[in-house]
């Protein structure tokens, strides 16, 4: 699921030669359109202790990257280095988007605003934060709270600008996720236990169950009119090939 926007940032020409750049210190912003293929669109970034804007895509610059006052070894930054995964876009509000790095050494939710360039962290937990989603028109931020990395646990909200977390999915007890579609008027909330499956709708006034299963199943998808529901299941006995 997760994919480094781009690789490592060295000094050594053959290395950098077959790798694509990631530096330590990124600064998202530029002209690349936002799409599936943002990781390879012109992504400019700002060394640390630089003030030049360099493109990933020129092998030139690749080998710009300055990391002669670093203690370690070119191999151990490579592993130390920053990682940041491909963005996902709301979209009603496709200058807002949300990813997950790690530059305080767990991974986290991050915000990027494509209109400002600025990126804001949203999530700050001791064992990290990898699950979480923008409402359609961009303005909240769902993310999962689970307790130590156990994967049980609630969604959360937060406005995309920032500020206090609330509970995203009132009446849906502490599950494993099987999947969260969140469209314009209503979302849903694919819920996992030892008893098996429910997929709850989360309306602004209520919440109510669509489907309940002892058997495993998934959340798949929500059309846009929101009047059709796509669910993976095992009701027929394979769990696996469903």
């Amino acid at each position: 699921m997760w994919r480094s926007l781009v690789a490592r940032c060295v000094r050594d020409a053959e290395v950098a030669g077959s790798n694509p750049v990631t530096p330590t210190a990124l600064h998202l912003g530029g002209d690349g359109s936002p799409g599936k293929g943002i990781g390879i669109a012109p992504v400019p970034f700002v060394v640390a202790g630089g003030d030049r804007r360099l493109d990933s895509r020129r092998p030139a610059d690749r080998l710009r990257c300055d990391v002669a006052d670093s203690p370690y070894p070119i191999w151990e930054q490579r592993v130390r280095a920053t990682r940041i995964s491909l963005p996902e876009w709301a979209p009603d509000a496709p200058d807002r988007s949300l990813y997950v790095s790690n530059p305080s050494g767990t991974f986290e939710l991050y915000t990027w605003d494509r209109a400002t360039g600025m990126t804001r962290q949203v999530t700050d937990r001791v064992h990290g934060t990898s699950d979480g989603a923008l409402s359609p028109d961009g303005e909240h931020v769902w993310w999962f709270a689970d307790t130590d990395g156990d994967e049980f646990g609630v969604w959360k909200r937060q406005p995309y600008a920032g500020g206090p977390d609330i509970d995203a999915a009132p009446g849906v007890p502490a599950v494993y996720p099987a999947g969260l579609e969140i469209g314009r008027s209503l979302s849903l909330v694919g819920a996992s236990t030892d008893d098996g499956t429910t997929i709850y709708v989360v309306q602004p006034d209520r919440t109510s169950v669509l489907y309940t299963s002892e058997h495993d199943a998934d959340l798949a998808g929500l059309s846009r009119s929101e009047r059709l529901v796509a669910i993976e299941h095992s009701e027929h006995g394979d769990s696996r090939h469903r």
